[in-house]
């Protein structure tokens, strides 16, 4: 990954060894980011190409109260606020000031469909909806 794709409190993916042999990726926040290295929690100056995203899993997306109401198509209500993750699409809608007796026509923004967590935690930051994602 890149300096410019992370932002602190990000998941992301980090290499780890067990006894020297044995390899598995876990998942970490981002703490502190630096110009040439980068903080994740329980891990020390792990260089930027040593980390990857974590892709969207319907799981990830279940656990953080995502619905799926048609294949392959998740919303949640955070707050009247309406997000749908659209994979026919590729899109994400957002509605604000949403309520049950809207017919959801226009959306106020329509944003790429998010592939990652970090994405998607951004796309959340960006329009002010507080929701922590949790893996």
């Amino acid at each position: 990954m890149k300096t410019n794709e992370l932002m602190i409190g990000d998941w992301v993916q980090v290499p780890c060894l067990i006894d020297k042999t044995e390899h598995y990726d876990a998942w970490c926040k981002v703490r502190q980011l630096r110009d040439d290295d980068l903080d994740v929690i329980g891990f020390k100056e792990l260089k930027y190409n040593e980390i990857v995203p974590i892709p969207i899993t319907p799981e990830i997306l279940e656990k953080n109260g995502f619905v799926e109401f048609i294949p392959h198509n998740w919303q949640i209500v955070i707050d009247n606020i309406m997000i749908e993750l659209r994979a026919p699409e590729h899109n994400m809608a957002i509605w604000l000031d949403w309520n049950e007796h809207d017919t959801g026509t226009y959306a106020s923004y329509m944003l790429p469909r998010p592939d990652c967590v970090h994405e998607l935690q951004h796309a959340l930051k960006l329009y002010g909806i507080n929701k922590e994602i949790e893996l």
